[in-house]
């Protein structure tokens, strides 16, 4: 699947984020992937504000989940492992795009909610 990117200031530091903005890409996320490099990561965006949940199908590599309403930051979870599945993670507040980033990487950064997010188009 080809994947449009983006660049994202999180925190002090710059992400590249594959986008997954239709069902199929959403869908299949970062399952199967063998894994990320640390300024790596996936941008799911939907068209409005809501609790969506994922999992970790087929995740090989623990992750940070970043969820986000429009721009700002309302909620995160981190280390999450690949055994935490069938379970399902969410939100505590309604988001538009969720940002998964290698586990480990919302401590380094010292992510807070109500934090800004910069989203910067790649040509």
């Amino acid at each position: 699947m080809e994947y449009k990117k983006v660049n994202s200031v999180i925190g002090n530091k710059i992400y590249t984020l594959f986008i997954a903005d239709t069902e199929e890409k959403r869908n299949k996320g970062l399952s199967g992937i063998p894994s990320l490099k640390s300024n790596e990561g996936m941008l799911f965006i939907f068209e409005k504000p809501d609790f969506y949940h994922f999992w970790m199908k087929d995740m090989q590599f623990p992750l940070d989940f970043i969820f986000i309403n429009e721009n700002q930051i309302v909620d995160f979870i981190e280390n999450l492992s690949p055994r935490s599945y069938p379970n399902s993670f969410t939100s505590k507040e309604r988001a538009n795009k969720i940002i998964e980033l290698k586990s480990g990487e919302v401590k380094k950064i010292n992510l807070k909610k109500g934090t800004n997010i910069t989203f910067i188009t790649i040509n």
